[in-house]
């Protein structure tokens, strides 16, 4: 979000700034540095961020990466994250992915961390993930978006396809995943599971369908949805059924 207000989302104006990217090998590199003057209530501000990524085997990479903000706010006066990522690919069909997060700021506040990892298998029958990430309470990367924070998380998804000899039909796919999103106080926040079907036809058309879809999502400040009309703080609870179709091109 550099150049952005956090707030209102307008424009911060740009004294000036620059970036170099390139190769060396089989090294990436990137580099950037920009530099915004105050404007209204958002004072001058300094971004510099620096990514370095390795390829290895066969679309497999390490990388790293460090940011750091620096601000005429007293009381935010910087912001700094650094981070490891890497995807290693074994066999052509194992997918294994990880990052590691933490960010810090005045205060240096505990709970700044985000840590995940993926395990991925995908060929013609079949396609599965698995997935877990922990992300603090106060992990705050100020010069970049997250959905959320304060979130332990637990994904798992597959997907069986087949193409059978019906005329007509291309390819059939039954998918199952279940999501549990509670924060690291194990108190539940989002949870879904959901079990679609999907079919595509030869000329183009297909169908979409959730099965099922069960979803639990907790709001904490009351939504406003239209004017004066708000969905209260609370637990929610929503099943859901749905068909779909899209016709040919024909």
């Amino acid at each position: 979000d550099i150049g952005i207000d956090p707030v209102t989302g307008q424009q911060v104006p740009i004294n000036g700034g620059a970036k170099l990217t390139g190769t060396l090998g089989r090294l990436a590199l990137g580099v950037m540095d920009v530099d915004t003057r105050s404007s209204g209530t958002n004072p001058y501000a300094n971004f510099s961020v620096v990514r370095l990524k390795e390829s290895l085997w066969g679309g497999s990479y390490i990388g790293v990466m460090g940011i750091d903000k620096r601000s005429g706010d007293p009381l935010d006066s910087f912001n700094q994250a650094g981070g490891v990522d890497t995807r290693l690919v074994f066999f052509k069909k194992w997918f294994v992915n990880a990052h590691m997060a933490g960010t810090r700021g005045p205060g240096n506040p505990s709970g700044a961390s985000d840590v995940g990892a993926s395990l991925s298998y995908t060929s013609d029958w079949l396609d599965a993930d698995v997935e877990r990430r922990k992300i603090g309470p106060n992990f705050n990367p100020e010069v970049g978006f997250i959905e959320r924070t304060d979130s332990n998380e637990t994904f798992g998804d597959t997907t069986f396809k087949w193409r059978p000899k019906l005329k007509g039909v291309r390819e059939l796919q039954l998918e199952g995943f279940i999501d549990h999103a509670p924060d690291t106080h194990n108190v539940v926040q989002t949870q879904e599971w959901q079990t679609p079907f999907r079919a595509d036809f030869n000329n183009g058309g297909y169908t979409d369908d959730d099965i099922v879809d069960v979803l639990t999502q907790r709001i904490t400040t009351p939504l406003n949805i239209y004017k004066n009309i708000f969905i209260p703080v609370g637990l929610y609870h929503f099943s859901r059924h749905q068909l779909t179709y899209g016709s040919g091109l024909d």
